[in-house]
C-alpha cells in the first residue's frame, strides 16, 4: 500500500462551461449540470503549492472537459494541456491531480 501524496495550490483560474449563469458542479460535484453534459474549459495559473515536494507555483494549464449532468457519475472525457516551461515532475503531479488519483 502506498501513501498518498498531499497537495494544495492556490492561483487563479478562469472556468467557462454550458451553464446558464455559473459552473454549479464544480461549486459542488453533488449539483446537476443545467443540460444533459457539461462542456467546460478551465484556464489555470498556479501561484503556489505543492504536490507532495514537487513544487507547482508558476505552473499554467488548460482543462477542457465533456461530463455528465451529474459529475459524480463518471464518464468524463478530458483534455489537460500544460505549459511547455513545466519540468517532467510538475507533469506528471499535474496529471495525477487533474485524472482524479491525488
Amino acid at each position: 500500500m502506498t501513501a498518498e501524496i498531499k497537495w494544495w495550490a492556490k492561483g487563479r483560474m478562469l472556468e467557462n462551461c454550458n451553464c446558464r449563469l455559473v459552473c454549479r458542479c464544480h461549486i459542488s460535484y453533488h449539483q446537476p449540470a443545467d443540460h444533459d453534459r457539461c462542456i467546460g474549459a478551465f484556464a489555470i495559473v498556479v501561484g503556489e503549492g505543492t504536490y507532495g515536494e514537487v513544487d507547482l507555483a508558476g505552473v499554467r494549464a488548460f482543462f477542457s472537459v465533456n461530463t455528465p449532468q451529474q459529475m459524480l457519475e463518471g464518464d468524463w472525457t478530458a483534455a489537460l494541456i500544460l505549459d511547455e516551461a513545466a519540468n517532467a515532475e510538475q507533469r506528471r503531479a499535474m496529471e495525477t491531480i487533474f485524472s482524479g488519483a491525488a
